[in-house]
């Protein structure tokens, strides 16, 4: 029975109630019943897909951004790792440098006797521009991979010991004793606040990687 079929028998039911079949209003029961299904699951799958849609857009949200993660997570890693390695030839480039340049002019000063001053000037002159040129091209060579401030603090501890290498050439204990001496530990302090300073700086580092700095 088609609804071609059906369309007379709902009329002629509205006009006589009485004279309408039994079995058909069974029929139009099932039917209407069967059209009320249809538009449920029409409806509910409709929103199922739509939740679906949602959840499957949310989780590419969440994996592009555990991605993100991952990626800068490895980029840190990395960068960490490289600072790390450069950190390490540095600081002890600095030590280096540091023993040569406190070695120039000690004030508890040891001598051999059988060494002339100029022979010991030159002798300190030549361990100092040594560890200084060491120093320098370790940080120069390397300086792309760690951030400008510690650069910039290298740089001026280089100048720093570059400048108590100049006084010890220049400069004589015979010219002005107090003078000498007292610039001597002048300087002695200020390099060795500027390699504690640099020490901290590195010490400070991973802290800032992490934190993507």
């Amino acid at each position: 029975m088609f609804a071609t079929d059906i369309k007379p028998l709902v009329e002629e039911a509205l006009r006589d109630p009485r004279t309408f079949p039994w079995e058909t209003w069974f029929f139009v029961a099932v039917v209407a019943l069967v059209c009320a299904w249809l538009y449920t699951y029409v409806t509910e799958t409709g929103k199922q897909r739509a939740i679906q849609d949602r959840l499957a857009e949310n989780t590419k949200i969440v994996e592009s951004l555990k991605s993100q993660f991952d990626q800068a997570s490895h980029a840190a890693k990395v960068q960490f790792e490289t600072e790390f390695r450069i950190y390490k030839e540095v600081w002890v480039s600095v030590l280096s440098l540091r023993n040569a340049t406190l070695s120039l002019r000690p004030v508890l000063d040891k001598r051999d006797p059988a060494e002339t001053p100029q022979a010991e000037q030159r002798r300190r002159l030549g361990d100092f521009y040594k560890a200084f040129y060491d120093f320098r091209k370790i940080a120069e060579e390397n300086k792309p991979f760690y951030p400008e401030d510690i650069w910039k603090e290298l740089n001026a501890l280089l100048q720093l010991m570059h400048g108590e290498a100049i006084a010890y050439r220049m400069d004589s204990p015979e010219k002005d004793f107090d003078k000498y001496w007292t610039d001597s530990e002048k300087n002695e302090k200020q390099i060795l606040n500027a390699v504690e300073n640099i020490c901290n700086r590195i010490r400070d580092r991973p802290g800032s990687i992490a934190k993507g700095l």
